[in-house]
């Protein structure tokens, strides 16, 4: 309830801490639900400026959590608002088409936003899930892959 401890396979934390995430760095997280390499994302994002003694809870940099289905979007919000940050946004689009996205500089002009980051779990034929439980072999086909 409280979401200060989430569960997750040791195997699925590598990606968000091989990113390196530094607190200026803009980080693009697609197929981002459930949200866990998300939380991660955020953590280290705002790990580093603690870290640095700073007391402002937003650093210079922000993640943009991305998933294609609504449903899993509202998932997803609903286990990041415990992060209480303005350096998340949560977007709803279709990750291969991805918009976009410009901000206004000092000067009030628009740029385009570079992520220095992007971490894409795309969802995959589910051979994880049929390792940690071998009575799914039974009722898997070719189909189920595709």
């Amino acid at each position: 309830e409280s979401c200060t401890v989430v569960r997750q396979e040791l195997v699925s934390m590598i990606p968000a801490l091989f990113a390196n995430v530094e607190q200026h760095h803009m980080v693009l997280d697609l197929c981002a639900a459930p949200g866990s390499k998300t939380s991660q994302l955020l953590e280290l994002l705002v790990g580093q400026r603690s870290k640095m003694g700073g007391t402002d809870p937003c650093p210079a940099g922000v993640v943009v959590a991305n998933d294609l289905s609504a449903k899993r979007g509202y998932m997803l919000v609903s286990r990041l608002h415990h992060h209480a940050t303005s350096c998340l946004a949560v977007t709803n689009h279709d990750s291969t088409v991805f918009p976009a996205i410009h901000l206004p500089d000092a000067d009030g002009k628009y740029q385009r936003l570079a992520f220095d980051r992007i971490l894409a779990d795309v969802p995959c034929c589910g051979d994880g899930t049929l390792r940690k439980q071998p009575h799914g072999w039974r009722t898997w086909h070719a189909q189920m892959g595709v």
